[in-house]
This record gives structure tokens, C-alpha cells and sequence, in this order.
């Protein structure tokens, strides 16, 4: 079962890597070699700090799902998700999405410096973005499969 669990994790992990890895290759594709990109990363200031935004916004709701998950009474769709051990599974994607916001936010700031590696910081900042917020529309979708009641629950 541990061995499951562990497994299971890495899946999480590399599929959490996704978007941002295809929205890196839309980004190459499409705007690598145009002036659009010369114009996005001349714009680099106001995107850091739409994102430092971003990501302080919703680690704010992050803790507040985790509030919610943890006050909310066990129920049917509670208690099953910890039988199966799916519950442990979910804090871990909490987890890996505070932990894409915090690193995006971080980065964010990197970005207002002027690195040789501003260009590159970007990229992966974008890249970090689209994972969160992907692990984001994930755990809000959990979180509401959690806290429906089956019919005839009592509260």
C-alpha cells in the first residue's frame, strides 16, 4: 500500500509538470522566433508582478481550502477518500501547489532584476504559472467532490 502511495505520488509530480512543459513548447513555437516575444519580455516588469500577484492571491486561497478540507465534518465522500487513501494523495497536491505558487512568486521577484538569465527566469516562471494554476482548478474540484453531501446525509 505504501509502495502505492509512493507511485502514485510521482505520477501526480510529473503530470503536474505537464502544462507548463506544453505551454513552454506553444510559447517556442509560436512567439520564440516573432517579435511578440521581444515585446513580452519588454514588458517583463508588469508581468512580475501580475504573477507575484497571482501567487500570493491564490496561496492565500490554498490555506483556505486546506482550512475548509480539515474543519468540514467526516462525511460519506471524506471518509472514503481516507479509507482509499486518496486523502494523502490530495494533501500532497496542496502541497505541490503551494509549493509551484511559492517558487513562482519567488521567481516573480527574480524577475524585476536585471539577471543575465531574465529571459530564461521568464520562461520558467510561465511554465511554473500554468502548472499552478492547473494543480489549482484540480484541488477546487476535489474540495468540492469533499464537501457534497450524499443524499439523505445527515449534517
Amino acid at each position: 500500500m505504501e509502495n502505492n502511495k509512493c507511485l502514485s505520488k510521482k505520477i501526480i509530480f510529473v503530470l503536474s509538470l505537464l502544462p507548463g512543459l506544453f505551454f513552454w513548447g506553444v510559447y517556442q513555437i509560436i512567439f520564440a522566433n516573432t517579435k511578440y516575444a521581444f515585446s513580452l519580455f519588454s514588458a517583463k516588469e508588469s508581468i512580475a508582478h501580475i504573477i507575484s500577484s497571482y501567487s500570493s492571491t491564490f496561496l492565500g486561497f490554498l490555506l483556505t481550502i486546506a482550512s475548509i478540507l480539515f474543519s468540514l465534518s467526516p462525511n460519506y465522500n471524506r471518509k472514503r477518500y481516507e479509507k482509499l487513501g486518496y486523502l494523502s494523495l490530495y494533501k500532497f497536491m496542496l502541497i505541490l501547489t503551494a509549493i509551484y505558487l511559492a517558487l513562482s512568486f519567488i521567481l516573480s521577484i527574480l524577475l524585476l532584476s536585471n539577471s543575465a538569465f531574465s529571459c530564461l527566469i521568464l520562461k520558467i516562471l510561465l511554465a511554473l504559472v500554468m502548472n499552478s494554476l492547473a494543480l489549482i482548478l484540480i484541488d477546487f474540484f476535489i474540495l468540492f467532490n469533499l464537501s457534497v453531501r450524499k443524499g439523505g446525509e445527515e449534517n
